[in-house]
């Protein structure tokens, strides 16, 4: 994927949370679902949101060290063909206001709106959908599908919208982090900036 100007993917990204949102009040509106009530700031949710964040940090770095362990190279793709060109011009104010937009947006639509509506399942799946750029990336849909179910059970079992919309905004800022600031240095990201593909 080509690299993105870090201006024009920030307006991309809020662009479309707008878009979601939009759908997301539609739908609340249409199918009668008080999704805005479900947002509830408490010391419970803040906390939920936080040990979510570290759980699903958690999950992916074992996700990372067992693709590792078995050679499956579909993570490093992700990171190199994707996620690096798209997120590796951004400062530390865009990766914020991109994660937090992402967090409130799609948790209000997936979580807020399309769960109750449709299910945890095909809620989780739609998610996955969306992550889904080009067909060479389906396997990321299947991870995002995962992220999905995970941040649909937070929200399931605490009924509060809060929790997982917390949990998406921490773990995209602190991946986006450590894309931009940290795998670079890494032993593969320094192979991958110089060239390398092995």
């Amino acid at each position: 994927m080509e690299k993105m100007p870090p201006r024009r993917l920030l307006t991309l990204a809020l662009a479309v949370d707008v878009i979601l949102l939009l759908l997301a009040a539609l739908w609340s509106w249409w199918g009668g679902i008080p999704v805005w009530s479900r947002i509830r700031l408490t010391l419970g949710g803040l906390a939920g949101g936080l040990v979510g964040a570290g759980g699903m940090m958690l999950m992916n770095y074992g996700l990372v060290k067992w693709a590792v362990r078995q050679q499956w190279q579909e993570p490093r793709r992700w990171i190199e063909e994707l996620f690096q060109p798209l997120f590796s011009g951004l400062n530390l104010r865009e990766i914020l206001i991109i994660s937090l937009g992402a967090g409130f947006a799609e948790e209000i639509l997936f979580r807020g709106v399309v769960q109750p509506s449709l299910g945890w399942i095909t809620a989780s799946l739609l998610f996955g959908c969306l992550h889904v750029p080009q067909r060479k990336f389906l396997s990321l849909g299947a991870w995002a599908t995962g992220q999905g179910l995970y941040l649909g059970g937070l929200y399931l079992l605490t009924g509060n919208l809060l929790v997982p919309m917390l949990t998406h905004a921490l773990y995209d800022a602190a991946a986006l982090s450590y894309l931009r600031y940290i795998w670079p240095w890494t032993r593969q990201g320094q192979r991958f900036r110089l060239g390398g593909s092995s």
